[in-house]
């Protein structure tokens, strides 16, 4: 099955958006297009779960990303916190490069992911 991530926010210095599945909302935090490798193309890309080292833990990372590797979804606030991954919150603040609250975004899209058997993210722009 597949989830969808809508990008509605691109500011100078992040992107921000959202997944809505069922009954679940979160918003997303990634670079700004501009800056650095910038976010992710929109595109469907395979999510597998799998360990990663860097934050020594199980995480979903995004597969066959064009120029991009390790591309995970994980917690952080800031846009400083992702290096072209994709942050999740439960609440963000229009015109602030900030999102609260990720950690348990985070556990509760894992559980999601687990449950509805996802295996595929499409990132899309609204």
């Amino acid at each position: 099955m597949k989830i969808i991530l809508n990008r509605n926010n691109y500011a100078p210095t992040y992107t921000l958006g959202f997944i809505r599945y069922k009954d679940f909302f979160c918003f997303t935090l990634e670079p700004a297009k501009t800056q650095g490798k910038g976010c992710i193309p929109c595109g469907v890309y395979p999510i597998v779960w799998e360990y990663s080292p860097k934050f020594k833990r199980e995480l979903w990372e995004l597969k066959n990303v064009p120029n991009f590797t390790e591309i995970k979804i994980h917690a952080g606030n800031t846009v400083d916190h992702t290096q072209g991954c994709i942050l999740l919150g439960l609440d963000a603040e229009t015109g602030d490069e900030s999102i609260f609250h990720s950690g348990l975004a985070v556990e509760m899209f894992n559980e999601l992911c687990h449950k509805e058997d996802i295996t595929e993210i499409e990132v899309r722009e609204v």
